[in-house]
This record gives structure tokens, C-alpha cells and sequence, in this order.
């Protein structure tokens, strides 16, 4: 089942958002991701997503065809919907940014894991620093902080 998700290492805007959440990774729905993931259209968004390519809803979790009918639209609407009714859904898709540490859907996240990934995850993080996004590190602190090899 899980071979079958996409892996999710960022969630676009990468290049240009003013904000970046930096995460862990994609937490997994056994009923819910499958379903969402054989969506034909909400495939083509998250493969547009791995190629950075041009979209109304760069941030797709909060494109309306998406923001109830997947759980990571449900899980991010619900924790966007302070900053959604300050701003507006389609300004905050076009600003708002994620890089997970790890790309892979997991029910709970165990670390040791690496991927090379990592090292582009790394870069769109330091891009952000750079063009001075706002940096938002949700969990683990210290892993963002040095060289994923590390860890």
C-alpha cells in the first residue's frame, strides 16, 4: 500500500514562499492517502509538485478540489485556518511552503532513516534562508540543524 503513495518531500512554493514549515514527514492515512493518491487529478497535482511546475494552488492542500477530499488537505486546513481567514486561502498557497525531513508517509516516524532527498530538502531550505523566508521548524529542532548523514 504504501509503495503505491507518492512521496511528498515538499509541498511547492519552495522556491518563492515568504514562510517554509519545516516538518519531519508526511504522516500516513491507511483508508485515506490510497484514495487520494489513485485521484487522477490530485495525482497530476503532486507529480506537478515534484517539477515545481507553475500552479494556481502551489500549495495543492489548500486548492479547493483537495482541502476535504484528502487527509493532508483536511490535516492542513485545519491548522492553516487562523492564518486562511487572515489572509485568504489562494494568498496563502502561493506563500506558504513545506520541506519534510523525510518523504515518506509513515503512521509514526522513526528516525535513522536517509534518503538523498535529504540533501535537496537541505537546499530549498537554505534557498529560503537566503531570499529571507521565514522559517518555521515544527519538531525536532536540532535534525534541521546539521547534516541529515548525521543523524
Amino acid at each position: 500500500m504504501v509503495e503505491d503513495l507518492i512521496p511528498e518531500p515538499f509541498i511547492d512554493a519552495v522556491t518563492t514562499a515568504s514562510v517554509m514549515v519545516l516538518q519531519l514527514n508526511p504522516g500516513l492515512d491507511p483508508v485515506g492517502d490510497p484514495i487520494a493518491h489513485a485521484d487522477l487529478r490530485f495525482r497530476k497535482a503532486l507529480f506537478a509538485n515534484l517539477r515545481h511546475e507553475a500552479s494556481d494552488w502551489p500549495f495543492h492542500f489548500l486548492d479547493p478540489r483537495f482541502r476535504q477530499s484528502t487527509p493532508g488537505g483536511r490535516w492542513w486546513t485545519a491548522r492553516t485556518k487562523k492564518l486562511a481567514e487572515a489572509v485568504g486561502y489562494e494568498r496563502l498557497a502561493k506563500q506558504l511552503a513545506v520541506v519534510e525531513w523525510f518523504p515518506y508517509k509513515s503512521t509514526r516516524f522513526k528516525p535513522g532513516c536517509r534518503v538523498d532527498s535529504q540533501q535537496y530538502g537541505l537546499f530549498l531550505v537554505s534557498s529560503a534562508i537566503r531570499r529571507g523566508a521565514l522559517i518555521v521548524i515544527s519538531r525536532r529542532a536540532a535534525w534541521w540543524e546539521h547534516d541529515p548523514t548525521s543523524v
